[in-house]
């Protein structure tokens, strides 16, 4: 089974949750969605990233955290190209040696990888 986290600054007053969540049990046979939270602050990467790197050592190897935070609308015409949601996948190398690559960028870097 494939386990898919999400976290989001999107709220939960409207319908796009619920898009990504049937595009991801549509495409991917037997996963299973784990909401870590969508409150995070609107466009506040510090915040996402201070939950996901708190959360996702919790979840499986293997497990694929999906950030969308700091994302606009499509339709804005002044919105600049922030690319994808920012996706994870954490596999530990071995018990005896660190997997740095984890580790979260400053909160002065856009986005998180």
């Amino acid at each position: 089974m494939q386990i898919v986290t999400l976290t989001t600054d999107w709220g939960y007053g409207d319908y796009y949750m619920g898009v990504v969540k049937g595009r991801l049990y549509s495409t991917i046979a037997d996963v299973q969605v784990v909401d870590i939270t969508h409150n995070i602050r609107k466009y506040d990467n510090l915040s996402a990233a201070f939950v996901v790197k708190n959360a996702c050592f919790e979840f499986p190897e293997g497990t694929i955290h999906i950030i969308d935070v700091n994302s606009y609308e499509e339709t804005k015409d002044d919105a600049p190209d922030d690319g994808p949601p920012r996706c994870a996948r954490y596999q530990r190398d071995s018990p005896k040696k660190p997997d740095h690559s984890h580790e979260m960028p400053p909160h002065h870097q856009s986005g998180i990888a």
